[in-house]
């Protein structure tokens, strides 16, 4: 499934996505045959997208130059891949059920600058950010020629409250990186206190007041740590 919306505070088009894959058996060329034929089916048109993927875009579906192929959980994998099968590209395994929820946000009024920053601030908040929304990683895909950045971040659909937090954060990251100067991509040290960090970095990011409330309090919930203390008052401190 996928759905569009605009969330009250960020006012941008976002796309949430499940995604399945089907592995096909790699040929030696063809690729561009079974692009066609994923078009087709899909009621799209295949373009070659080149350097650096070296993919091809069918629509919402992408096949990899690893002959993967990406596309949305409501397209009826095992009918494509019999069809698939039957013009002579058969899947190498099985058919993926749906994997996980992709975040897919427009990039189109980007400048040459913003992409850096925001893989800086990735970089840098990124093991926070994965410990509070409990994800293995926090990839991005750019995709310049779609004008789109992807974060195939959730392994399996998660509760609507944390793909609310997770989108108002990468679309309040993504409005940072257009003002700031500079964003440093090392890691800072958080002192084990790691909810004090990342509330930290949310005010600066603007996630101020009560429409923040709830999304602050879901990338809060995973982490140790005090929000309110950098360094929590001891008993004798507070008497």
């Amino acid at each position: 499934m996928y759905m569009t919306k605009n969330h009250p505070n960020q006012g941008k088009q976002v796309k949430e996505m499940v995604m399945t894959t089907i592995q096909f058996a790699k040929q030696k060329k063809g690729r561009k045959q079974l692009a066609a034929l994923i078009a087709t089916h899909l009621g799209a048109h295949a373009e070659y997208l080149g350097t650096p993927s070296f993919a091809y875009q069918m629509g919402e579906a992408t096949l990899d130059r690893d002959w993967l192929l990406h596309l949305p959980g409501t397209i009826d994998t095992a009918v494509l891949a019999e069809a698939a099968a039957q013009a002579g590209f058969p899947a190498d395994a099985p058919v993926a059920e749906e994997l996980g929820l992709t975040l897919v946000f427009p990039t189109t009024d980007w400048d040459e600058a913003t992409a850096g920053k925001v893989e800086a601030m990735l970089a840098a908040k990124g093991r926070l950010i994965a410990k509070a929304l409990q994800i293995p990683a926090t990839p991005i895909h750019l995709d310049e020629q779609a004008g789109k950045a992807e974060f195939d971040w959730f392994d399996e659909v998660p509760d609507r409250e944390v793909v609310e937090a997770a989108t108002v954060l990468i679309a309040r990251i993504f409005e940072h990186a257009k003002v700031a100067m500079r964003v440093s991509a090392k890691p800072a040290e958080t002192g084990g206190n790691d909810k004090y960090a990342m509330h930290c970095w949310l005010l600066r990011l603007g996630m101020i007041g009560d429409s923040y409330k709830n999304v602050r309090r879901a990338l809060l919930a995973n982490l140790e740590g005090n929000a309110a203390w950098k360094t929590p008052p001891t008993t004798k401190n507070v008497q």
